[in-house]
């Protein structure tokens, strides 16, 4: 299996390099969870990287405060990568990508400037932009919610929906998406999340009836079901345990395909698991520890791969009926931010 690393090469101002070389791509021996280092492809801050979903194309965000991009890559055998195309952006920091079903545009959120996109992709490169909304408002945590700050944009296709989680306002909002790209606001009202919970990132059921947010802020997961036509919250459980009273942000999360709900804790340095009870709820939280600051992670079948980025390393964890355990294997891998699996 190979596995695609996104990763942070300088600070988003283009200083203070972290050694790292770009987009690492490794080998994930599914028998044993070794994970080892085939080759890289320089990118500056490649943050953020989403393959399409026949595997042919790679996307990567060029993270940065200014004079950032979207780039594009084929992906050929054993997963090796061409650079096909650069596209700058005018935007601040773009921190998140997603391949729409057919794999002819991509979904895209600029964190430092409140806006939501997508762009049209093929494997001649980039086309047109398809969609841009700049959020506005902001939230009571005073330093971090100043202003809109668009964490993540994904798609639910039973839904023709398009879901942005906006740290900055506390609020989710969501959009019908045309086969093209082009997007309206959709039938499904906006959320306007508990002040100062920070949505960052979401994961939902395929038919769109249960939808999960990690809260960066408050550090917490929040279940909504969808009840005539609109998002109702159902419970809000911490992903800290009892008595931890350091500092922390949640990060993202993701079913395991096992029955359980999975997200990650930056500063407790954890994954906690949650079992799905049959309404949906999330019940009997534990934790599992990870490398420093786990930022984002994947599911690839009985393996889950966690990138931690202030320890600079890439972590595999065995998953079981109980969830993540492990690790039981470790890549170094300076400023590592993203997994991508290549299936």
């Amino acid at each position: 299996m190979i596995v695609i690393l996104g990763t942070y090469t300088h600070d988003v101002f283009g200083q203070d390099s972290t050694g790292s070389p770009g987009i690492l791509r490794c080998r994930l021996e599914d028998a044993t969870g070794a994970l080892t280092l085939l080759d890289s492809t320089p990118c500056r801050n490649p943050s953020f990287v989403a393959l399409s979903p026949d595997g042919t194309l790679l996307a990567a965000a060029e993270e940065m405060k200014q004079g950032g991009a979207l780039h594009l890559f084929s992906v050929g055998e054993e997963g090796a990568l061409t650079p096909l195309a650069r596209q700058p952006l005018e935007g601040m920091e773009c921190c998140f990508l997603e391949f729409s079903p057919a794999g002819n545009f991509l979904t895209a959120a600029h964190y430092g400037s409140g806006e939501a996109f997508a762009w049209a992709v093929s494997p001649a490169g980039f086309g047109e932009r398809t969609f841009s909304h700049f959020d506005q408002g902001t939230g009571p945590v005073a330093d971090r919610q100043e202003r809109a700050h668009v964490h993540s944009v994904r798609l639910i296709p039973s839904l023709s929906a398009a879901v942005v989680c906006d740290l900055g306002n506390d609020t989710v909002s969501f959009y019908r998406y045309g086969e093209d790209g082009s997007m309206v606001p959709h039938e499904i009202p906006t959320l306007q999340v508990p002040a100062g919970v920070g949505p960052r990132h979401s994961e939902f059921t395929p038919d769109g009836s249960r939808l999960y947010l990690t809260g960066e802020l408050s550090n917490e997961v929040l279940f909504y079901a969808l009840e005539a036509g609109a998002y109702v919250l159902r419970q809000r459980v911490s992903t800290l345990p009892e008595g931890f009273e350091g500092f922390n942000t949640a990060a993202d999360v993701h079913f395991d395909g096992k029955g359980h709900l999975i997200a990650s804790n930056r500063g407790h340095d954890s994954l906690v698991t949650y079992d799905l009870a049959p309404d949906g709820t999330l019940r009997a939280p534990r934790w599992v520890s990870t490398g420093r600051t786990p930022r984002q992670f994947a599911v690839a079948g009985k393996w889950l791969l966690c990138a931690c980025q202030d320890s600079g390393e890439a972590q595999v964890f065995s998953l079981g009926e109980n969830g993540p355990a492990g690790p039981v294997s470790t890549l170094a891998a300076p400023g590592a931010v993203c997994v991508a699996i290549a299936r």
